[in-house]
């Protein structure tokens, strides 16, 4: 770990790529992101841990990804999709914010496309911010925990779909508008 601004995976442009079983660690970074994906298609992101990251722990631009088997803490938001429409799938992933009075632990932006299953988010003002976001969005088998606002907060987006989700408080389950 160094200092400065940094993403210690850093993909632009960058076709039918690979990260398995990596260990990313922010340490003193001031901006570090642990994965930056940013227009590439087929990223296959798996059995990784990322922690100490403090901005995002995984942020995805356009492009296609798989993420499987993550481990993800963040000091503010753990993974963002913004403006991705082809096929993205997150599952069997834990993501922890280590902030709760501000951040969307888990942010899907104006997205398409995208299958969010299998996964535990824990902590963070929203568990998952959905945005803007037009069609196919499936949020499924999930367990949502502690967090100071609303586990979903879904604002301007349709045909959202939720399946068989867990939460730990019914009364922050869901903040919707349109």
């Amino acid at each position: 770990p160094g200092t400065g601004n940094a993403g210690c995976f850093y993909g632009y442009y960058d076709n039918n790529v690979t990260i398995d079983g990596f260990w990313i660690d922010g340490g003193t970074q001031s901006n570090a992101i642990g994965i930056y994906g940013y227009v590439c298609t087929n990223l296959k992101a798996t059995n990784c841990w990322i922690e100490n990251i403090p901005n995002l722990g995984v942020y995805s631009y356009k492009g296609s990804a798989t993420y499987r088997n993550l481990t993800v803490t963040a000091n503010t938001n753990t993974f963002q999709v913004y403006q991705v429409t082809s096929a993205t799938t997150i599952e069997r992933c834990r993501f922890y914010s280590l902030e709760t009075s501000w951040c969307h632990n888990v942010y899907l932006r104006s997205a398409q496309n995208i299958t969010f299953r299998n996964n535990i988010v824990i902590n963070g003002d929203y568990g998952i911010k959905v945005e803007s976001c037009t069609s196919g969005i499936n949020i499924n088998n999930n367990v949502f925990q502690e967090f100071d606002s609303y586990a979903i907060y879904m604002t301007s987006s349709r045909y959202v779909y939720f399946r068989n989700n867990i939460f730990d408080d019914y009364y922050k389950m869901l903040y919707t508008y349109y």
